[in-house]
This record gives structure tokens, sequence and C-alpha cells, in this order.
């Protein structure tokens, strides 16, 4: 990820002037930068750290737009670790610091992010009312980005209602996202329209188009080490098997999501690969590899698909028995690996 390199090298030689000079404001800012970055990155725990670190010092000079901008990004970074408690907590108030400054942006902001974290909690009633209201106010505000993800978000949450009639929200939040040139967002809401169409069989060809159309946009940005790719393609490998009954290409998608899903982990920290490889689970890429193998009489490679497998899921305990402070020469449940 260059781009990310080169952001990060930029924004810590900008903090190392804003020290000397004493800038407490640019300061503030080049933290709550840097928190953005890292946690692009995966890198959630420095961005924690440096996002915290922009906190304090807008709190100590006053600047509520910097606190609460650094508020607002603290709440997505917990939102993106699974942390709920927090992540609802710093967003609540960075929606009361912009609130108070009358600043509808943040505010449309707030209302999303908050959205999210209940949907990513199961309340759903509580997560439309959030994104309803930033609907509104992003239109009031003619802000178009946060209007997008607003629609996506209703979307998807009338989806996950039972009510799968949600695709008109998910269609307005692509075409907002594609007409501001947000080709990153356009294929998310792709995605989330393609899990719309799959849910109902009569219009499964629509849910391959979808997933199709998220694959080639993340492809043609080089968007390869974002969790949405592997999803992307796991989710036609899917398609592919049990709609289409089609072992070879269905095969094809699966290796290629496993391969994609491995050179992404080693990118991130132990808590974000946990959440993708809880993602692709639900799907089971790799035990489905292993069914398509043994179909088509591919046993040897069916072997070694299962072998790497076992070795990833011996990974994750590992990784989880750290995250308790557990002993990695602990057996508890060992043998569920095997």
């Amino acid at each position: 990820m260059p781009i990310y390199e080169t952001s990060i090298k930029v924004l810590e030689e900008a903090l190392a002037l804003s020290t000397l000079g004493e800038w407490k404001r640019f300061e503030a800012a080049c933290y709550l930068n840097l928190g953005c970055v890292f946690s692009c990155t995966g890198q959630h725990e420095r961005s924690i750290d440096c996002l915290k670190e922009g906190l304090r010092i807008s709190k100590e000079i006053g600047d509520r737009q910097g606190e609460g901008a650094s508020l607002n990004n603290l709440g997505n970074v917990y939102l993106a670790i699974g942390q709920w408690d927090k992540s609802i907590e710093y967003g609540e108030k960075g929606l009361v610091c912009f609130r108070s400054l009358g600043n509808k942006f943040g505010e449309t902001e707030a209302f999303n992010h908050l959205g999210s974290t209940y949907s990513a909690m199961g309340q759903y009633e509580s997560s439309l009312d959030c994104f309803s209201k930033a609907l509104e106010i992003g239109k009031e505000a003619g802000n178009k980005y946060n209007e997008a993800r607003s629609y996506g978000g209703i979307g998807t949450v009338v989806c996950s209602l039972g009510n799968y009639e949600s695709e008109e929200n998910l269609k307005k939040s692509i075409e907002v996202f594609h007409a501001i040139g947000a080709e990153r967002q356009e294929a998310f809401s792709y995605a989330n329209l393609g899990v719309t169409y799959h849910a109902l069989p009569v219009i499964t060809k629509k849910s391959v188009k979808c997933q199709e159309k998220t694959l080639r946009i993340f492809r043609e940005n080089g968007n390869k080490g974002d969790v949405q790719g592997p999803l992307a393609i796991a989710s036609l490998g899917l398609l592919h098997a049990v709609e289409f009954q089609s072992c070879k290409r269905a095969t094809d998608f699966f290796t290629e999501s496993i391969q994609s899903h491995q050179n992404i982990r080693g990118t991130l920290e132990d808590e974000l690969k946990l959440c993708l490889d809880d993602k692709l689970h639900s799907i089971r890429s790799q035990k489905m590899l292993c069914f398509l193998l043994v179909a088509q009489g591919k046993t040897e490679d069916a072997l070694r698909a299962r072998a790497g497998s076992r070795a990833r899921r011996l990974d994750d305990h590992e990784v989880r028995h750290q995250r308790r402070g557990e002993s990695r020469g602990e057996q508890n449940n060992i043998e569920e690996i095997f």
C-alpha cells in the first residue's frame, strides 16, 4: 500500500515540525490524520493511540471541531475491531460536539457511524433510526457522500429485518457513489445488493452480476488489501457451487478467495485477522473447496487444502487465546481444530 506508506511518512514529518513550533491545532490535526491512515492499514492500536492524543490536545486548546472529529474516528476504529460499547460511547460524544457547533456534516457522519454500530450489534430498529436521521440531515446539507452511506445503511438494515424489497435504497446508494466517483464505496454497495438478491432465488443471476461488479471495481483500483475482495470472490464461489452446480468455476473462485485471504491476513493486526476469518468462515470457503476437489476426483489437492485449513485454524486458536491472556500451550478445545 504505497500511498498509505507515503501518507504516514509525510504526516510524521509534519507532526515533528508542529511540535517544534508548538502549533497545537496543527499537531492535533496530524495525530487525527495519522490515526485515520493507520486505521485504513489495519493498524488499529496505533490508530487509537494517535486519535486519543489528538483528542487530548483538541480538548486542551478548546477545539471542539477537532474534538468531535477525533471522537467520531475513535468510534469508527472501535467498530472495526468489534468493541461495540466503546464505539457507541465515542460516537455519541462526537455527535454532541457536532451538534453544539451546528456542524451538519459532522452530525451526519456521527449518525451514520452509530447506525453502522447498532446494525453490527443486531439492534436494527436503533440502526434504522440513526441512518434515517443521517439521510435527512445529509440531504438538507447537500452532503452527497454521507447521503449515499445512509441509503446503503438503510437498505442493508431493511434486508436484515427480512424485507428483501430493500434494493431501491441500495440502488440509490450505488447511483450517488458512482456520481461522485467513490468507486470503493460503490463496490461495497454492489456487494450488499448482491446479498439482497441472493436471498431471492428467482433473481440469483442478479446477485452474481452485483458480486462480479464488486470484484471488478476492487481489481481495477488495486484494492487487493481490502477485506471485501475475498468476501466477494467467496460469495461468487458459493453461488456457482450451490445455484449453478458448476464445480470448476466454484473451485476457481474459492481457491482465489482463500489465496487473497491469506495475502491480506499478513498485513492485519490480530483483532482484524479474526474479524476477517470469522466472516469467511461463515461461507466455509476451505471446507467447500475440499468438497469440490473431492467431487472432481482431485483427492491429493483436497488433502492439501484441508491441511492448509487446519494450519490457519490453529493460528486462529492461538491468537484468540493470546487475546484472552491465556497460555499458548493450553489445550482446551484444541481437538475442535482437527
